[in-house]
Parts: C-alpha cells; sequence; structure tokens
C-alpha cells in the first residue's frame, strides 16, 4: 500500500475497522487525516472509533473536524449530540440537536417514519437538556369533593392523594 495515498490510508483504517483492530484501524485513519485534513469521511470514521472506544474528547475533536469539512454530513452534527452529553456539555449538545432539526425542517424530502422518529426523540433531549429544574404536581380527591364538609361522613367512600416532585439537573 501506498503510505502517501491519503485514500490508501483511509480505505486500510476502514477494512482494520471491520476486522475489530481498532488500534490498527485508529492508526491507518489517522495517517489518512495527516495526509488529507479535508477528507470528511476518513476525520468521522476516525470519530466514530474514537467514540465507541470511549475517548469523547478525541471524538468530538475528529466528528468536530469532518462536519467543519462537510457540513452536509449530519450524522456527525447527530452524533455530536452524544458526544457532547457524555462531556457534560449540554448546551452544545443542544446546539447540534438544533442543527439537526433545522436541516431536517428544511429538507425537501418526504420524511419517512424513521426521520420522524428521530426527529421526535432529537425535539425532547432537547427540551431535556435544557431544563434545569422540573415541577410535577399531580393529586386525586375521592366522592367527597365539593361537598363544603371539613372531614369524611360515615358511609361515604372517601379517598384522596396528592404527590410533589422536584427534579433538578446537577450537570
Amino acid at each position: 500500500l501506498d503510505d502517501s495515498s491519503a485514500m490508501a490510508q483511509a480505505q486500510l483504517g476502514y477494512a482494520y475497522r471491520r476486522a475489530g483492530r481498532n488500534h490498527d484501524a485508529e492508526a491507518a485513519l489517522r495517517r489518512a487525516v495527516s495526509l488529507d485534513p479535508h477528507d470528511a469521511d476518513a476525520q468521522l470514521a476516525l470519530g466514530f472509533l474514537y467514540f465507541d472506544t470511549g475517548r469523547m474528547y478525541q471524538a468530538h475533536e475528529a466528528l468536530e473536524a469532518g462536519w467543519q469539512v462537510d457540513r452536509s454530513k449530519m450524522i456527525a452534527a447527530e452524533q455530536l449530540i452524544y458526544v457532547n452529553q457524555r462531556l457534560h456539555d449540554n448546551a452544545k449538545a443542544r446546539w447540534y440537536a438544533e442543527q439537526v432539526l433545522d436541516w431536517s425542517a428544511s429538507s425537501n424530502a418526504q420524511p419517512t417514519a424513521a426521520v420522524q422518529t428521530r426527529d421526535f426523540g432529537l425535539q425532547r433531549l432537547h427540551e431535556d437538556l435544557g431544563r434545569r429544574v422540573t415541577v410535577n404536581f399531580d393529586g386525586y380527591t375521592g366522592t367527597s369533593l365539593g361537598t363544603g364538609t371539613s372531614a369524611s361522613q360515615a358511609g361515604n367512600w372517601y379517598s384522596s392523594y396528592s404527590q410533589l416532585e422536584a427534579d433538578v439537573r446537577l450537570g
């Protein structure tokens, strides 16, 4: 193989990755990226490799570089949502979710069921990442509701409960 060919090194990296040889795949993909920093596919492959091996900082750098080279690669922006979540940077994760949702909304193609499901999930994720405090109150009163009495009367069914929940996001 030609060590000076970015395309050959990228193909070698893809082959190593498919074979489960992540260390060799990383070395080949890093060579490919160093030879051609504008190869978005090699950058993204390297980013996914880092993500799969739990190296989030490196995954962020590689995925971001690939996405900057080719902004049409929405798979990179989508993956950057989850990378930034793992890095505890909710603001960036929300921003990438907005990019994917905006791109999806501006697409002229009829959305498939899978795309609609993805977009729904990303909208909920976007909302959740923006929350710091969530308060829920729920209550129920039984058959004596509206009688104006201060206590249940003999022979009448009565039940009640109330619940208050507060969730605070620490990260």
